[in-house]
């Protein structure tokens, strides 16, 4: 089954995303960021942002998707 849900913003949106989801119990779960971390300089900027955060590091789900490989996919972006 494939799903992809975007602007998951609120525990009622990440709701509907597991009713409709059917994820295995074995699938793997695979957080993506919005920074290409091949960078030296994107990996610098995640770095710090988590140092800065001090443990309070908020970030908006950007996007769900479950491939068709039962690959449960969430994509991230950082709060200013």
């Amino acid at each position: 089954m494939k799903i992809e849900f975007k602007h998951v913003a609120t525990i009622g949106d990440l709701k509907k995303v597991f009713e409709k989801a059917e994820i295995p119990d074995d699938a793997k779960i695979t957080v993506h960021y919005n920074y290409d971390l091949t960078s030296s300089e994107d990996t610098k900027v995640v770095r710090d942002t988590i140092a800065k955060s001090q443990g309070k590091l908020q970030f908006f789900i950007h996007e769900i998707r479950q491939d068709e490989d039962d690959q449960f996919n969430i994509y991230l972006e950082f709060c200013e």
